[in-house]
């Protein structure tokens, strides 16, 4: 039961962020704060939709292929997010936030880089009614 209710949220929170996410850009393609909105949307529902499959994978060896790229996609929600509030609040463009932007970047690729490694995941086990 518990289960489900997991995998009804994730699906949920998948289409209703990619249906959010297109229909703010349609509205105003040109837009910047549109356009990062919608890039920010889309690695949002990406993620949630990774997550769905990782909790559903039917082994362990795709639960790791699949988790990794949850890392990556959170990695990407985070940076896209901090952009958007920047566009949206109208200061990235002072050179203080264009440093952390790059900063948080960075941090990002480094994440990125050790999300592969076994430094940051040795393995994955069955955990409560997950089956990894």
């Amino acid at each position: 039961m518990l289960k489900s209710y997991f995998n009804t949220i994730l699906l949920l929170g998948f289409f209703a962020v990619l249906i959010v996410g297109i229909l703010i850009y349609w509205r105003k393609k040109e837009v910047a704060v549109n356009r990062v909105w919608f890039l920010a949307s889309v690695s949002a529902s990406l993620w949630s939709l990774f997550y769905f499959l990782t909790i559903n994978a039917p082994n362990k060896e795709i639960a790791i292929i699949l988790i990794k790229i949850v890392h990556t996609l959170g990695l990407i929600v985070v940076v896209l997010w901090f952009y958007f509030v920047t566009v949206f609040l109208e200061i990235n463009k002072k050179g203080e936030n264009k440093k952390i932007f790059i900063l948080l970047t960075l941090g990002s690729v480094e994440a990125f880089i050790l999300n592969f490694s076994p430094w940051f995941m040795k393995d994955m086990v069955p955990k409560q009614f997950f089956n990894y």
